[in-house]
C-alpha cells in the first residue's frame, strides 16, 4: 500500500464521522473556540488533498533536469528552488486555490468546535437563522462579502490555475 493511497483515504473519509473525536481531543486540551483549533482542523482537511495533488505535479518534473543541475554542482535546496518549484508552480497555485476554497467554505468542522471567539464566516452566516426567523438581508449581504475575497484570489492566480489544470490533463 503506497503512502498516496493513505492520503487519498484520509481526504475522502466522511468528515461527519470525525467530529466527535476531534471535539473530545480539542476539549481535553482546552482548545475549543480557539483559532488554533480551527487551523488544526483545516490542516487535517486540506493537507491530504495538497499531498495528493502535488504528488502528480512533482512526478511530472523531468528527472533529467535535476540530474543536470546535480552535475553543475547544485545541492538539493538549490535544485528544488531553482528547477523543481518553478516547474511545479502551476500545481502550487492550483492547490492553493482549491484548498483556500475548501477552507473558506468549510462549515461542519468549524461549527462543531467554535462558539463565539473563533467563529468563521460560514458559521456567522448561519447565525442569521434563529428561532424568530431568518434575517435574509443581513445573510445575503454577509454572503456577498464572503465571496469577494475568493473571487479576487482566484483572479490573481487564474493564469496558474488554467496552466495547472491543462498540465494534468495532457500526459
Amino acid at each position: 500500500m503506497s503512502i498516496i493511497f493513505i492520503f487519498i483515504f484520509i481526504r475522502f473519509y466522511p468528515r461527519i464521522s470525525i467530529i466527535v473525536p476531534w471535539f473530545l481531543i480539542l476539549n481535553h486540551f482546552h482548545m475549543l473556540d480557539t483559532v488554533a483549533a480551527v487551523v488544526i482542523l483545516h490542516l487535517g482537511l486540506t493537507v491530504p488533498f495538497v499531498v495528493w495533488l502535488m504528488y502528480t505535479f512533482f512526478r511530472g518534473v523531468p528527472i533529467e533536469l535535476e540530474e543536470s543541475a546535480s552535475i553543475d554542482g547544485a545541492g538539493f535546496v538549490r535544485k528544488f528552488r531553482s528547477i523543481v518549484l518553478p516547474l511545479a508552480m502551476p500545481g502550487v497555485a492550483t492547490a492553493s486555490i482549491f484548498t483556500s476554497f475548501l477552507s473558506w467554505n468549510e462549515f461542519l468542522l468549524a461549527s462543531s468546535v467554535t462558539r463565539e471567539a473563533a467563529k468563521t464566516l460560514p458559521v456567522a452566516i448561519a447565525g442569521f437563522v434563529t428561532d424568530k426567523g431568518t434575517n435574509w438581508g443581513a445573510m445575503m449581504a454577509m454572503s456577498a462579502l464572503l465571496v469577494v475575497p475568493m473571487i479576487i484570489f482566484a483572479l490573481v492566480l487564474q493564469k496558474y490555475l488554467i496552466r495547472g489544470m491543462m498540465l494534468g490533463a495532457v500526459k
